[in-house]
């Protein structure tokens, strides 16, 4: 009989669209051989403009499926921001997994989604949150990992909150399921969750009225 995996289509579920540690991995070094001192200075959203957009537009398809043409399961959910350092946020996978002896295949939205245009991107996110591909990838989840910068608090991020409660009603936060990395610059602040910012202020409303439902 067919295993669960076998029976998704990895063209349209997001619980395939995963890449795995050694992937993410020889990105890094790649990266940093091609960009040399620099490399230190680039953003994540400095790499999805100069390196992941390219290569989808390339490949015609999202980084993590032209890696893994059949896809490959989500065993942890990545939540993170684009404003951080991608030398960072790497070193912060990597701290996160040391010790771990076989390291989970990740949904990492910036690898796992098709990057493009403004219109390339809304084909995939213009749903309803719980059919967002973000939700989807969270509820196959095994692991949810937070990934903290120096340069803006993820929990002032919409879709970052979005996550944590996604990640919250599945189960995934606290104890064993729940791994967090990176500096704890922002540990001491506070706010409300309604006072989030949006990089696309077109989904400010959507993520509101999905926070307030789940409020009541």
């Amino acid at each position: 009989m067919p295993s669960a995996s076998t029976l998704r289509d990895p063209a349209t579920d997001p619980s395939m669209w995963a890449i795995s540690y050694k992937q993410l991995e020889d990105f890094a070094k790649e990266l940093k051989k091609k960009w040399g001192g620099a490399y230190s200075l680039l953003t994540m959203r400095d790499i999805v403009a100069m390196e992941i957009r390219p290569h989808c537009a390339k490949h015609r398809c999202s980084y993590a499926l032209s890696k893994n043409p059949q896809g490959r399961r989500v065993a942890a959910f990545v939540t993170h921001c684009w404003d951080e350092s991608f030398e960072q946020f790497f070193l912060a996978i990597q701290s996160m997994t040391g010790h771990m002896q076989s390291k989970p295949d990740m949904f990492i939205c910036s690898f796992s989604l098709l990057q493009g245009d403004a219109a390339t991107v809304a084909a995939q996110v213009d749903v309803s949150i719980g059919a967002s591909p973000f939700v989807s990838a969270l509820k196959q989840a095994d692991l949810f990992m937070a990934v903290r910068n120096s340069v803006v608090d993820i929990y002032s991020r919409g879709w970052c909150i979005i996550e944590i409660i996604t990640a919250m009603e599945n189960g995934l936060v606290g104890g064993h399921r729940t791994l967090i990395g990176g500096p704890d610059t922002f540990a001491s602040s506070s706010g409300s969750c309604f006072d989030f910012r949006c990089y696309d202020k077109r989904d400010r409303i959507k993520l509101l009225r999905y926070i307030l439902d789940r409020s009541e």
